[in-house]
């Protein structure tokens, strides 16, 4: 099955659905994922003559994928903080207007 997307064609998986409306959530769905990571793409072209930002939304989403989340609770005080975050790519997001996403926080949670 090919979709048309932006005067071009675009190779997609048969379609496993024999009902019309799953069928247009699945198409709906694929054309939200190619959305998701078309944005990025395009936000990363406009920086692309900075040095130190990834050139490519696949190896900047590739080098977010090794991030972990860690949240240490001390009695009431909680803090976060985010592991295995490259200088370049703390560097692309705060260029890309993410500078508060994934940054280190020190909260209190009374809720026990």
């Amino acid at each position: 099955m090919k979709a048309y997307f932006e005067k071009d064609f675009v190779e997609m998986e048969p379609v496993r659905h024999r009902l019309e409306r799953w069928v247009r959530v699945y198409i709906f769905v694929c054309v939200l994922a190619y959305r998701l990571l078309a944005d990025p793409e395009w936000r990363l072209q406009k920086l692309s003559d900075r040095k130190n930002v990834w050139y490519g939304a696949d190896e900047f989403l590739h080098d977010l994928e090794r991030v972990e989340h860690v949240q240490v609770r001390l009695g009431h005080q909680v803090k976060i903080w985010y592991l295995n975050l490259t200088g370049k790519s703390r560097r692309t997001l705060e260029m890309l207007g993410f500078k508060d996403m994934l940054k280190e926080t020190v909260g209190v949670d009374f809720k026990l």
